[in-house]
């Protein structure tokens, strides 16, 4: 069984239950199906998450270094000494935040920048929010093996906090695929979610607890009922499909992926389809990856799914080997539909093998009716700053692929219509629609500079 989560990650799960509050409607914008909810309303009840005081989280936005830093304290059960001085150069003495910033750089939970500012109001990134949340909650640091990322870089500034927060379990697996995203902003549903592990682990620990602000019922350490949307997760049980056409119908465990694996003996091209139910209606669609599986557990090669509504979709013409077709919820415990059918080759660039070169030259393509994409390939000699130029960026969007031959550290990933030094190696792109029905012609044109 080969799949892209790391095998050694079946990580322990702390466990605990929360009171009833868990599932209540704290904040107004935060439902069941809201991503994190359970963890999201379970720090509400405990009065770490405070929205902004007119009933809303905001669960999708981004939060800026103050915002983290104040969640943070809150969930350490500490109070910031008051500040009698600044600090940093943009922080003045009476800001809401001001308590917050000054105390942190006197505990040497944050060091500002080299130019002497904080920056309170920028947004944080995924890396800079786990060392806040990490060194505020006084955590051990820890060692851990990492999923095998192709964008973090082990000699980092970042890379003992990452392993840390690993070994504590404080990282949600939907967080992440084969990269990580370490420059990118943090959402404040994702925030929740590391806070409350972080808070568990802490927990564990100290045996220190933060009184709820809405009931005397606090977090415990015991098994049946902590919310299950953080499970750290590596399928152990791949089915294997054998005939075409396929259809499976079944339900999800909690937001755990569900996975099946296929060969093919000849050039065929197929589509893959896959819906999500909850309560008997289609809800937003799941996230859908077809893996070409190679000799070790890391796939260079994948077709991520085209979603549209509720429905996520690959049309892919596939050479002759192994396959797994895997599926993640975006909604706990639901059921899962999903089938696979033969098909007929549109345009002859749905596969690696028949990839299109890029070229210098602007040419002309097109997305034909019932295809999710197209692929091209490059090759990059030495390290080169490169601009992937496409056109009607409002109907496509690029997904860059190095593959085994590119030196990955440090890699962020690439996008479309921006300057990036791309390391020596070759690569593939797939161009893809972006919100747009199957049944939708799109033309675009695309070079190399």
């Amino acid at each position: 069984m080969r799949t892209y989560f790391s095998k050694k990650l079946i990580i322990a799960i702390v466990l605990l239950t929360a009171s009833t509050a868990v599932n209540a409607a704290t904040f107004t914008d935060v439902v069941y199906q809201t991503r994190y909810s359970a963890e999201i309303n379970a720090l509400a009840d405990l009065g770490i998450a405070q929205g902004n005081g007119s009933g809303n989280f905001f669960p999708n936005d981004f939060l800026n270094r103050a915002e983290l830093l104040a969640f943070a304290y809150r969930a350490a059960n500490k109070v910031p000494q008051v500040a009698t001085s600044s600090c940093f150069t943009d922080i003045a003495l009476g800001m809401w935040y001001t308590d917050y910033v000054c105390d942190a750089k006197a505990q040497g939970f944050v060091q500002g920048y080299p130019d002497g500012t904080f920056k309170p109001a920028s947004l944080v990134n995924r890396v800079e929010g786990i060392k806040m949340i990490i060194e505020v909650l006084d955590l051990p640091m820890a060692t851990a093996e990492l999923p095998k990322f192709t964008d973090i870089n082990s000699l980092a500034w970042y890379y003992e906090y990452l392993q840390t927060a690993f070994a504590h379990n404080l990282v949600p697996s939907q967080m992440y695929t084969f990269i990580f995203g370490p420059a990118e902003p943090l959402v404040r549903n994702e925030m929740a979610a590391i806070v409350y592990n972080a808070y568990i682990k802490r927990t564990e620990l100290t045996g220190q607890v933060v009184s709820s602000s809405s009931s005397s019922q606090v977090l415990v350490n015991t098994e049946s009922s902590r919310p299950r949307t953080n499970v750290n997760f590596t399928p152990t049980d791949v089915p294997t499909i054998s005939s075409f056409p396929w259809l499976y119908d079944g339900n999800f465990d909690a937001l755990k992926p569900i996975a099946h694996e296929f060969t093919v003996s000849k050039r065929t091209s197929r589509k893959f389809v896959a819906s999500q139910f909850y309560n008997g209606t289609v809800k937003r669609s799941p996230h859908c990856t077809l893996y070409v599986l190679g000799a070790t557990d890391y796939q260079y090669q994948y077709f991520i799914g085209t979603v549209f509504e509720n429905t996520c979709t690959v049309v892919a013409t596939l050479e002759p080997g192994s396959y797994q077709w895997q599926v993640i919820p975006t909604v706990s415990n639901a059921r899962l539909e999903s089938s696979i059918v033969d098909t007929t080759t549109v345009n002859g660039t749905e596969g690696f093998a028949l990839a299109k070169k890029i070229g210098s030259t602007a040419t002309t393509n097109t997305l034909a009716t019932n295809t999710t994409h197209n692929l091209f390939s490059f090759t990059v000699a030495t390290e080169k700053k490169h601009t992937i130029t496409v056109t009607n960026s409002q109907k496509v969007e690029c997904i860059i692929l190095p593959q085994e031959n590119v030196d990955v550290f440090g890699f962020v990933g690439p996008k479309c219509n921006e300057e990036y030094a791309f390391p020596a190696g070759n690569y593939f792109m797939s161009v893809q629609r972006k919100d747009i029905p199957l049944q939708e012609r799109v033309e675009y044109s695309l070079h190399l500079q």
